[in-house]
């Protein structure tokens, strides 16, 4: 059985409060404050402040999170469990494989065991009051699952309650090279004329949008693998070569370099 070990725990009140508390602990000490045990409260000094308007003091000065171009304790949380299911995505992807050569299962099945899982606590959400106004969990479960039913080839028909999300597709004539890294340069590498960046979203959503909305000249799926190397901040090497890849400061005015 291929485990959801993380996922899980956000399925579980008790454990997702101690996620919150973790992660509240963890800005606190980042930022040198102290924070009540269920991470609702932060205190700066003698001073009591909610949450959403916490106060980060140093030696110099006394200036809010966000002036400081830091994210508050609801994006941090968003952020780890954002990263959290990437990981275990990952992970899943390498136990399914593990699985298939151990127990001489066919790789689909034992994929599917995951996308079953997946499917039966998307459905669970709406259940779940601790996870009201976090939408984003359930729309990241659901790219992961798309994830899996595109890899592995699982065909579950929406009339037997797999929901999975379908759009008309485009044909990318460009190669993935260049696609993948006109999404990489918008999310990591070049700010518009306000300072910020293009995309927001994790690497996985963006991956999973690109998997279900475009396919390659001939009309074929683009390859999971491919394009989650290609979007790799961290694989220089795989991006597309200068004269493939898109010149966004060109193609947008405004634009610049981080």
């Amino acid at each position: 059985m291929v485990a959801l070990n993380f996922v899980n725990r956000l399925f579980n009140e008790y454990s997702f409060n101690l996620i919150i508390s973790e992660i509240a602990n963890y800005v606190a000490e980042k930022f040198n404050l102290s924070c009540s045990g269920d991470g609702r409260i932060f205190y700066s000094c003698t001073e009591m402040i909610p949450y959403v308007e916490v106060i980060v003091e140093d030696s110099n000065e006394k200036t809010g999170i966000s002036n400081r171009n830091n994210p508050t304790i609801q994006d941090e949380i968003k952020e780890y469990i954002l990263e959290r299911i990437y990981l275990e995505r990952e992970s899943m992807t390498i136990a399914i494989n593990d699985s298939a050569q151990k127990q001489k299962k066919g790789i689909n099945k034992i994929a599917e065991q995951g996308f079953d899982e997946l499917t039966y606590l998307i459905n669970e959400n709406d259940k779940c009051d601790w996870l009201l106004g976090k939408d984003y969990i359930r729309e990241d479960l659901i790219n992961f699952r798309n994830y899996l039913s595109n890899r592995y080839g699982i065909k579950t028909p929406i009339s037997q309650g797999s929901n999975i999300l379908t759009s008309p597709t485009l044909r990318w004539t460009g190669g993935p090279s260049t696609l993948a890294t006109l999404f990489h340069d918008l999310k990591f590498e070049y700010l518009n004329s306000n300072g910020d960046s293009y995309l927001s979203g994790s690497i996985q959503q963006i991956e999973q949008f690109i998997l279900n909305n475009f396919r390659d000249s001939n009309g074929e799926e683009f390859s999971p693998s491919s394009i989650d190397t290609y979007l790799n901040p961290t694989r220089p090497d795989k991006k597309a070569s200068n004269k493939k890849k898109i010149n966004i400061e060109k193609s947008v005015p405004g634009s610049r370099k981080k």
